[in-house]
């Protein structure tokens, strides 16, 4: 299991990466058995995989949530979390529960949270309507212009 840094590109499990480019198409020909999460205009453009990971030893359980553009276009993000780590209330954005998924992700990909390039960034989020966090990506092509784009990396500073 891996991040690039450089890339942005996650090894989960060899037959199993996610990458700045990559088609849903790509997604399902390396791993079957996605689940249909949400849609978009009447089309599906999330999908969801429940994972057991044997080298996260007692977290094992993850949750793998894959956004893409429509009509099969780009990955936009991918969000990823230990089942056990996910549901639960914290008083602000940063508290209890995105350290303790910063600390699992590190644990599990050797990787010190957040980071970012040109080809986007990852960093643990909490959802306060949902009360769950999560590590998520949010690759380049997610921003429909570059402004957008200007403009995220300088609110989150990478």
């Amino acid at each position: 299991m891996k991040l690039d840094p450089e890339t942005g590109r996650l090894e989960i499990f060899p037959s199993l990466h996610l990458h700045r480019f990559m088609t849903r198409t790509q997604l399902f020909s390396m791993e079957s058995g996605w689940e249909e999460w949400s849609t978009r205009q009447d089309q599906v453009t999330r999908y969801r995989k429940i994972l057991d990971i044997p080298e996260l030893k007692a977290l094992r359980k993850t949750i793998l949530i894959v956004t893409f553009a429509l009509d099969d276009g780009f990955i936009h993000t991918w969000d990823f979390s230990s089942w056990e780590l996910t549901d639960g209330y914290q008083n602000r954005p940063e508290g209890k529960r995105t350290k303790d998924m910063r600390k699992w992700f590190k644990e599990a990909f050797d990787v010190d949270l957040p980071i970012g390039g040109n080809w986007g960034n990852v960093d643990a989020t909490y959802d306060p309507h949902n009360q769950s966090t999560g590590i998520v990506c949010n690759y380049r092509e997610l921003f429909t212009s570059e402004e957008d784009w200007k403009n995220y990396r300088q609110r989150n500073k990478f």
